[in-house]
């Protein structure tokens, strides 16, 4: 099942305003989110990760949190997705 656009479009611009720094820089969604692809080291991974779960009121799996590098910004809306259905 495919991850909503709106949300992916809402965590592209929570990373760009929380670690990227507001740039226009285009963000794709099937790129990982550490340094082998949108190149977030482990304090911006944690600092975006945290601001995604206060913004939609969840708490992030742990298993999410020890792959997070290898994150998309698709795969993280699933994980959203599925966090507030489990609710």
């Amino acid at each position: 099942m495919a991850a909503p656009t709106d949300t992916i479009q809402r965590l592209a611009e929570l990373l760009r305003t929380t670690v990227i720094g507001d740039s226009d820089r285009e963000i794709e969604a099937n790129v990982p989110l550490g340094a082998e692809g949108v190149g977030l080291d482990s304090l911006a991974m944690v600092q975006f990760l945290t601001t995604v779960e206060s913004e939609f009121g969840l708490e992030i799996p742990n298993d999410v949190w020890s792959s997070a590098a290898e994150l998309s910004l698709d795969q993280l809306a699933h994980v959203v997705r599925d966090a507030m259905m489990a609710g």
